[in-house]
Parts: structure tokens; sequence; C-alpha cells
């Protein structure tokens, strides 16, 4: 699939030349300084700088991300991934409108952290990451920060065409390694339990309203609902079963063969609608000749 971004009609080499982000910061500025409105442009993924304009009405109050230490490779290709997934967020029209929040509540102090960390082991950054930041809100067990990093993930290595244009394999294999960094749970999220959660709609005690106490005790017991589930699968899997043996047995009579089935290269789901059409017709003609 091509981007849509990518080729001009009229090229002008000039024009269309790579710029670093010291163009783009020049630019940024000169437009603020003649009080003209500010354009966001799209980033080349070798900018290390982000000037991304208020969503605020009441004045101009820019946000800037610095990313300092190109020296690292682990670094670089997550800098690279933050370029875009910005690129995403900001200016392609299938992106949630959500996703520019995301990516500015997110990244900035994801950035500030990154610039400054010392990586001993490349593959627990985000996990690092995690630590700092409960640290930094006394918030250990409570929501991890990497809920929303691993989003901007997302939407870099599944939405962003130029990610894999210009990174190196190595580069795209870290970064999708990395992905599948596992995200602390949340300890502090209540948790209800069958008994608590009926406990809470009594009302169903009740025979005119509700289904009355014998059911309601039933359903109230963890042991009871569980096993009643239990039996229920059961049930649904042994139908299947004689279904099944019902199906055999009817192929068996009929001695059908595979080469009478043309199945459509379709989906699963396709291919089994036909197959049980062939089935119908079969059934209808030997019913209509008993």
């Amino acid at each position: 699939m091509r981007d849509k971004r990518v080729g001009n009609p009229n090229p002008n080499p000039e024009r269309d030349a790579p710029r670093d982000s010291d163009y783009y910061e020049q630019k940024l500025q000169a437009e603020l300084r003649s009080n003209q409105s500010i354009r966001e442009s799209i980033y080349p993924l070798s900018t290390r700088t982000l000037i991304i304009r208020s969503r605020s009405r009441q004045k101009f109050s820019p946000l800037k991300i610095i990313m300092t230490d190109s020296k690292s490779p682990e670094k670089e290709a997550l800098y690279k991934l933050v370029i875009a997934a910005y690129n995403y967020s900001f200016y392609d029209k299938s992106a949630a409108i959500s996703s520019v929040d995301v990516f500015c509540s997110a990244v900035p102090r994801f950035i500030d952290w990154l610039n400054e960390t010392e990586i001993d082991n490349r593959y627990d950054v985000l996990k690092n990451y995690e630590a700092y930041h409960f640290d930094l809100f006394d918030n250990h067990g409570g929501s991890s920060a990497l809920l929303s990093i691993k989003t901007i993930f997302t939407h870099a290595l599944d939405r962003s065409i130029e990610l894999y244009e210009y990174l190196t394999s190595e580069e795209l294999r870290y970064l999708h390694d990395l992905r599948k960094t596992r995200v602390s749970p949340n300890l502090n999220k209540s948790h209800k339990s069958l008994a608590t959660y009926f406990g809470g709609i009594d009302w169903l005690r009740r025979s005119d309203v509700g289904i009355g106490s014998d059911l309601y005790s039933i359903l109230a017991s963890p042991k009871l609902t569980v096993q009643s589930l239990s039996l229920s699968a059961s049930n649904i899997i042994l139908e299947l079963y004689k279904s099944k043996l019902e199906l055999h047995n009817f192929s068996k009579l009929f001695d059908f063969k595979v080469s009478e089935f043309t199945l459509p290269k379709d989906l699963s789901h396709t291919k089994k609608g036909s197959l049980l059409d062939s089935y119908y017709i079969k059934l209808f003609h030997f019913i209509t000749n008993q």
C-alpha cells in the first residue's frame, strides 16, 4: 500500500530535499516571531526536535520534545518510533482523535527519561521506565505508564509505513521485541466477586420482579454458578458431537466424495456455508424421493 503523502506530480529538488530538525525549528520560530499561524509539519525520522503547537485557543505555548542521545542505537530506534507515532497521530486521517492526546501526555516524560538514562539491558528499557514512573508518583501497584507507551508502539509499528521504509531490520526486530514487554497489573483496581455483585442487587430475591430466593441463592454462590456453567458447556459439547455424528452418517449414506465439492477460495465461513448448501440439497432430494 502506497503512502499518499509520498510522491509529488511537480517535483522540486530544492523544495523536496530532506531537512534536518534545525530547519523545522527555525521555521516555526520565524512564524512565531512574525505572529503567523503555526503550521505543523510531518517530520522526517531523522528529526531530533519536535515542536507541537498548543491545542488551546488562548495563546501559543508550544510543546517542545528534544531527543539528545544519538550515540545509543537503542535510543535512536526509539526516537524514530516516536517520530513515526507523531506523524501518524497528527496527520493520518484514519488516526483516532484520542491518539494526539495519548502522544502529548505520554511521550514528553518518556523522552526526558530516555535522554538521561543509561541502558544496561536493552530489553529492560520499558520495564525500567515503568519502575521509574511508579517511583516518581509513588504509585506502586497502580496504573502502569506502559499502557500509553505501548499504545505509541502500536501507532508506529502497526500504522506507520515510513518506519518500515527507513529502519534497519535489526532496529525493527528490537522494537518488536520491546513491544512484548509485560505491563504490571493494576493491584489497586477494585475487584468484585459474584457474591458481592449479586449482594448489591438483592431485589432479585423477590418473586414478583426478580427470580425468587432459590435461584438467587444459586447465582450468589460462586461454586454453584461455576457448576452450572460447567454443566451447560458439557451439554453444548454433547449436542455438537451428536450433530457431528449425524453429518458423518449422512455423508456415508450418500457416499460423499471430496471431488464433488467445488469450494470457493474465500474465508472459512464462506466455505462452510457452501458445504452446508450441498448437504441441504442432497437431503432435500433424499426426502423428496422417499
